[in-house]
């Protein structure tokens, strides 16, 4: 799947998704946004100090939270390193166009 159309894939399940709130879209677009940044290829690798700024989320706790519920939700594979100094990998063209 390419990036516009996974783009639009999360916006058409979000529309009738009610677990998903504007800190999950914020998140979303966030990791998108760098994603972008990286030309759209493989896996994102991500610390959630860049994230928080930009989603203007204030507590890593909440972005762990979101991160763990997109990856339940299908919307992107999340792999977290549990390391300081690792970044985490998510993988945004795993979105699971048919859950929910």
């Amino acid at each position: 799947m390419d990036h516009q159309q996974n783009l639009l894939t999360f916006f058409c399940k979000v529309v009738s998704d009610p677990r998903i709130n504007k800190a999950h879209m914020a998140v979303y677009m966030a990791l998108f946004y760098l994603w972008s940044k990286q030309q759209y290829k493989g896996f994102l690798s991500v610390y959630s100090w860049q994230i928080l700024p930009m989603a203007k989320i204030s507590t890593s706790g909440t972005y762990y939270t979101i991160m763990k519920q997109l990856d339940e939700y299908g919307y992107l594979k999340y792999h977290p390193s549990f390391y300081r100094k690792k970044a985490s990998q998510v993988d945004l063209e795993a979105i699971n166009v048919h859950s929910y």
